[in-house]
């Protein structure tokens, strides 16, 4: 489903109210690179996210970006199982290509 950047704020604010752990994914416009990600929402000053784990932080930036949410109920069955440690996901899709998801863990 294609959310607007205000839905994706929101739902990241609820992230960072709730301290919802997430697990980050993101893969570079060549998917040459791949940084993955576990921790909580820190701060929204939207377009600027800044996560944090127990170790490091990390400030994404996703001013342009087109968004979507997937919830893994409306997965095909055949993965459906596989995202089942996840209770939705946010796509950060730039520009470029490159994308950025935050996959909320379940509890």
């Amino acid at each position: 489903m294609i959310s607007s950047p205000k839905e994706a704020g929101l739902l990241l604010d609820k992230w960072q109210a709730e301290a919802t752990l997430i697990y980050v994914v993101f893969l570079g416009p060549d998917k040459a690179v791949k940084f993955s990600f576990v921790g909580l929402v820190e701060k929204v000053e939207f377009p600027s996210i800044q996560l944090r784990s127990f170790v490091s932080e990390v400030s994404v930036n996703v001013a342009g970006a087109s968004f979507r949410y997937s919830d893994p109920r409306e997965a095909p069955v055949g993965i459906r199982k596989a995202l089942g440690k996840y209770a939705g996901a946010l796509d950060a899709i730039f520009p470029d290509g490159g994308v950025c998801t935050f996959c909320e863990i379940q509890r």
